[in-house]
């Protein structure tokens, strides 16, 4: 059960991520501490990220 929900919630976490690095960029500059913590969150996600899409497609042909 836990394989079936784990790509697209690495996919939500990333898009999260990718959300809040627009809204640094064009709205407002958050503080150093966030810019941070959300690169280090999306560097700990990828490789999960790229393990959950890889056995995605091999479980799903």
């Amino acid at each position: 059960m836990r394989k079936r929900i784990l790509f697209p919630a690495t996919v939500m976490i990333i898009l999260f991520c990718l959300g809040l690095v627009f809204i640094n960029w064009i709205i407002l500059p958050l503080p150093d501490w966030a810019v941070r913590s959300i690169g280090f969150m999306m560097l700990a996600d990828l490789p999960v990220l790229v393990y959950s899409r890889i056995r995605f497609v091999q479980n799903n042909p």
